[in-house]
């Protein structure tokens, strides 16, 4: 604080230099003798954090804008580091310093007077499709303008910040953090074949799709319904109705589902817009069939009733059962029709004997 009797030169040096730089404010709420909370000072620290999820191949960058609104004309110019904007090449936490300067016009150009204003900070940009947000996207910032102590007459300064976020009815006071989640997602498909001289096209397998989404996923505002499209062609149904409404997996209470059902020849389920990171589970029944399976459309079959746990990446994945079985071998057939061959050879045999019985009578 500078004494009244300093020259008016030195005064007007030191109130440059104040305002020049931005104090550094401690983010902990102060209590005044009121017993109400405050931010000290003028400036606030808006904090981002940006989480990938598992399994994203070749992330390049998420970028994500600022803005900060004032809600009367004549409020002190409020201004964000780095013009808003912050990028991220990777997962990690960046800050922001938001500056609220009573020494300055208003971006209106009106004159500051002492006393309340709000404004609205907001994240405008919120990354690409592939982002989610989890918790506020808008805080209303408070801020108490007052005189100065300083000797310069008519000098105002901004003394305390209170931060609630938007919409928040219990008026809960914080500093303005926002938290995205990145995932990129893909589709699986669920398939069926049957082949074989000796099969049936007409007979139905029972299957099970176990999915899981990832924790990480699935923690992001968990107590929202997490809903994924099922569609189906050919001969093929999904019956466990508890998990599907209409058309939709519902994950309300689990991270966990498992699907199952019938399928006969050339089925196809198709789960869309899964995140990546997803694990899946394909089995089903085993049967007087040979069962093999592909992956992915690899040209390669394993033998086997469950394809194992599974992980979904950023790239739509299929499993395609098939059910092979060859034709009965005709030695069934003969060895089934001996014994009337048999008896037949000895009636043969029988009229044989008889004519030459009688060849021998007549003689």
């Amino acid at each position: 604080m500078f004494k009244k009797n300093i020259k008016p030169i030195l005064m007007a040096g030191a109130l440059a230099l104040a305002t020049a730089v931005s104090p550094v404010l401690a983010e902990d709420y102060n209590e005044d003798a009121n017993g109400k909370t405050y931010i000290d000072g003028n400036t606030v620290t808006l904090t981002k954090t940006f989480t990938i999820e598992s399994a994203v191949d070749n992330f390049r960058s998420e970028t994500f804008g600022y803005t900060i609104t004032a809600n009367q004309d004549n409020a002190p110019l409020a201004t964000i580091a780095s013009s808003g904007s912050l990028t991220f090449t990777g997962s990690g936490t960046q800050t922001l310093a938001v500056t609220f300067d009573a020494t300055q016009p208003s971006t209106e150009g009106k004159t500051v007077v002492p006393g309340t204003y709000t404004y609205v900070l907001s994240e405008t940009n919120k990354g690409t499709n592939n982002v989610t947000t989890e918790g506020a996207t808008s805080y209303t910032i408070t801020v108490r303008v007052v005189n100065s102590d300083s000797a310069v007459p008519g000098a105002l300064e901004v003394d305390q910040i209170t931060v609630v976020a938007t919409g928040d009815n219990t008026n809960t006071k914080t500093t303005p953090n926002f938290l995205n989640h990145y995932n990129e997602y893909a589709d699986l498909t669920v398939g069926k074949e049957v082949t074989g001289k000796g099969a049936n096209v007409a007979d139905a397998f029972d299957f099970t799709i176990e999915i899981t989404l990832p924790a990480t996923y699935y923690g992001t505002n968990e107590n929202v319904t997490k809903e994924f499209t099922v569609t189906g062609s050919g001969e093929q149904a999904v019956t466990n109705d508890a998990d599907i409404v209409n058309g939709k997996i519902s994950f309300a209470s689990s991270n966990t589902v498992t699907l199952s059902g019938k399928m006969k020849d050339n089925a196809r389920v198709v789960i869309a817009d899964l995140p990546a990171g997803t694990t899946y589970t394909v089995s089903e029944a085993d049967t007087d069939y040979t069962e093999t399976y592909t992956l992915n459309g690899s040209n390669s079959a394993t033998t086997g009733t469950s394809t194992g746990s599974q992980t979904l990446r950023n790239a739509d994945a299929s499993v395609i059962f098939t059910n092979n079985k060859d034709s009965s071998p005709l030695t069934g057939v003969i060895v089934n029709n001996m014994p009337y061959i048999a008896l037949l050879g000895a009636s043969g045999a029988g009229l044989v004997v008889l004519a030459a019985s009688k060849k021998r009578s007549k003689k």
